[in-house]
């Protein structure tokens, strides 16, 4: 079966025609290079909402590529609301609801990236003579194809086919490296009967080296993406005993990961993923301001939940919003008017627009969370109109 094409959603701020043509390129060579780049100026036709555009595709995307410019840091610390803020703002609602997702910041020029992502790892494409170099590292990243540095100075992953790498297994038996490297080539060239054995491989290297959190994440997709039920049972036990202990329990990308898995993959029961909210809730109680953490609990509450579940995410989410603590934060409030929008009874629906429409009050500027507003109050007026025609 033919994979889905890699997508990626490119964020940028217009500026002038030599910027804009560089953008313009570098999402065709994207595309040359076999990734589905999404670009404005191809997309929206006359007439057509540029808002509805960037929630669709931010929504559908695998990755958004922020292009970093002393304009576009300028534009998303901005105290006030425009595009390029909310195409942000969308972004990191999707990584804090645990979604397998990137925000990748393509450095273009100025002095610092945005603060959302000055932390993280970037693609550097300041230097055009380096411009080939830079964007077959992105390419290669992109599509899981880059490997790690030399296990030795004799050995290296380099290079290196599925057969070679799985040769060195037994040879450095204690190596993260090798071991990572090789769970993420088997899954893209391996057979059902390889990803079977390196899924057993990661069960056991885990139990091993617990504290691995990187070959963890890889084994949690594995699974997820082909275990069989017992296989799946047994990731969920890993996980979640791995989550119970205090050492571990703060970890927010493990237990936001692990949520999302919950959320999608179909193999996990509906008896499981109840014992799962239940311990995620409790949890919460006691850490209130992770914000990974409470976005993964409510999507996957939306998503797998019970009715009654689902009403008590809900109502831990509107008094966490209420808290002054809490009260300016955006991502998570996002992510609770889409899963409100989406599953939400009339009563749910209506106590949303009303928390909303007061937030709101208090921050005009506010372009993300007034479109979310927006269209919970759409959908809310065209399942009413349907239920009038029944």
């Amino acid at each position: 079966m033919q994979k889905r094409k890699l997508t990626v959603f490119i964020s940028y701020k217009r500026e002038d025609a030599i910027h804009d043509g560089w953008v313009e390129r570098f999402a065709t060579d994207l595309r040359g290079a076999g990734i589905d780049a999404v670009l404005d100026i191809w997309e929206v036709r006359l007439g057509e909402s540029f808002t509805d555009y960037m929630a669709l595709r931010i929504n559908d995307a695998d990755a958004v590529l922020f292009i970093i410019t002393r304009a576009s840091v300028a534009a998303v610390e901005s105290p006030h609301h425009g595009a390029l803020k909310f195409e942000l703002q969308m972004a990191n609602a999707r990584l804090i609801s645990g979604e397998l997702f990137r925000l990748i910041g393509i450095y273009r020029e100025g002095p610092n990236p945005p603060i959302h992502i000055r932390d993280n790892r970037y693609a550097d494409f300041r230097d055009d003579s380096k411009y080939a170099e830079a964007l077959t590292t992105l390419v290669a990243d992109l599509l899981g194809k880059t490997g790690p540095p030399p296990l030795t100075t004799r050995v290296s992953l380099l290079h290196r086919d599925l057969a070679e790498i799985e040769a060195l297994l037994p040879r450095y038996p204690n190596h993260a490296s090798l071991m990572s490297a090789y769970l993420n080539m088997v899954e893209r060239e391996g057979t059902r009967d390889q990803i079977t054995l390196a899924m057993e491989r990661a069960r056991v290297w885990l139990l091993e080296h617990p504290d691995d959190t990187y070959v963890g994440r890889f084994y949690m997709g594995l699974v997820e993406r082909h275990g069989t039920a017992d296989q799946v049972a047994e990731m969920l036990n890993h996980f979640g005993s791995w989550l119970r202990t205090s050492e571990h329990a703060d970890n927010a990308s493990i237990r936001s990961g692990f949520l999302g898995v919950v959320a999608r993959c179909t193999l996990v029961t509906d008896e499981q993923v109840s014992t799962i909210l239940e311990d995620t809730r409790d949890w919460l109680r006691d850490t209130p301001n992770d914000l990974h953490g409470r976005g993964a609990y409510l999507s996957l509450a939306g998503r797998r939940g019970t009715d009654r579940q689902f009403a008590d995410a809900l109502s831990d989410i509107t008094s966490w919003l209420a808290d002054p603590k809490h009260a300016d934060d955006t991502h998570v409030r996002l992510t609770y008017l889409g899963i409100v929008r989406r599953r939400g009874n009339e009563p749910q629906r209506i106590r949303a627009l009303a928390h909303t429409k007061v937030w709101l009050a208090a921050h005009p500027e506010d372009i993300a969370v007034r479109q979310a507003y927006r269209a919970l109050k759409s959908g809310s007026r065209r399942k009413k109109s349907r239920e009038k025609g029944h």
